[in-house]
This record gives structure tokens, C-alpha cells and sequence, in this order.
């Protein structure tokens, strides 16, 4: 029932998903649909917030791998860039609107901005892994927060859609050439 009701909101946004629809494309009976998911809205908050969840992909376990394997500073800036490149370019445009698409409908519906937060919010947490990590073993900013670098940090990268929607001025470079910048003062006090 989720994928289906995944499908109907990537093809036809929210108003696509229809109880009678999905119940009979699953081949269950409505009930079902209500007994698991409450209502039509309990149905397009989960997934909406798979939708979400799976926009953010799995560079989380990519990185504890990489980190593993880290033997130094040097290992750690290598390893932080070329996540931040992965995860911040062009060919990733579709998830990052898939989320602010996401974002959007959480206004004026507490449920569904309550699970996309959870949903975040546990996202964050784990990539802060990431940071304490390198922070424990002195390759970052002393003061750096882990989690509130990773929150900033997925933040930025979710910002380049600024450049995204239409016509921009600002080309890839400039765009790569600011955030990786940031990036790197942040997490690692370089100028």
C-alpha cells in the first residue's frame, strides 16, 4: 500500500493517492488500508515520510566505512570532501526536490511535521557519528558541535536547490566552490 500511495504522490502529487485506488491495486480490501494506516491522511504521512527518508539515500553507512579506514587529518578532510561532493551535485537535484517537496506539505499538518522531524532528526543524529568521530580523534574544530554541524551540514547541501529550480546564475562551480569553503571552515576551522 505504501508504494503505491509513493507512486501515486511522485506521478500525481497528494490529491493522486485514492483509498478505493490503492486498496484495490494492492488487492486488499479498504479496511486493511484503515486498519494499518488509520485514515487516507495517515496513509500520505507515511509516505510522505518514506518518500523523505529514502531522498536522504545511505551515505551514512558509506561514511562509517570510509572513517573506519582513516587514519589521519589528511584521510578524514579527503574522506569529508569527497562525501560532500557525492552528496552535493547536480545528479542528486531529484531527492533534494523530493524533500523540499516533502517540506512543503508538512505546513499545517502537524503529523506529517512531526514524522518528517523524527525522520530528520534521526538522520542527523547518525551523521553526527560521523563528526564526533573525527572529533574524538582531533581532526576537527575543537568546538565544533557534531550535531549541529551535521544538521548545518545537510542543510547547505539541501540548499543548492536555490540553484536548481529554473535558470540560475550561479553555475556549479561557484555553487561547489562556496560549499565545499564552508564546509571546510566549519568542520575544520580552515580559512
Amino acid at each position: 500500500m505504501l508504494e503505491v500511495a509513493i507512486t501515486a504522490i511522485d506521478e500525481k502529487g497528494e490529491s493522486g493517492v485514492r483509498v478505493n485506488d490503492v486498496a484495490a491495486e494492492v488487492g486488499v480490501a479498504i479496511t486493511s488500508l484503515y486498519h494499518y494506516f488509520g485514515s487516507r491522511d495517515g496513509l500520505v504521512v507515511a509516505a510522505q515520510t518514506e518518500r523523505y527518508l529514502r531522498s536522504l539515500g545511505s551515505e551514512n553507512e558509506r561514511i562509517e566505512e570510509a572513517l573506519a579506514r582513516c587514519e589521519d587529518k589528511q584521510q578524514f578532510r579527503e574522506i569529508l570532501l569527497e562525501v560532500h561532493r557525492r552528496v552535493d551535485n547536480a545528479n542528486r537535484a531529484a531527492y533534494r526536490l523530493t524533500r523540499m517537496s516533502v517540506l512543503g506539505s508538512t505546513l499545517g499538518r502537524p503529523d506529517l511535521a512531526t514524522a518528517v522531524g523524527k525522520a530528520q532528526d534521526e538522520f542527523t543524529k547518525s551523521f553526527a557519528r560521523f563528526f564526533a568521530t573525527a572529533k574524538a580523534r582531533g581532526w576537527t574544530r575543537p568546538d565544533l558541535d557534531p550535531v549541529g554541524a551535521s544538521a548545518w551540514s545537510i542543510g547547505q547541501i539541501l540548499g543548492r536547490v536555490v540553484i536548481e529550480i529554473g535558470e540560475s546564475s550561479v553555475t556549479d562551480e561557484q555553487w561547489a566552490k562556496a560549499s565545499e569553503t564552508a564546509l571546510l571552515a566549519v568542520v575544520l576551522g580552515e580559512s
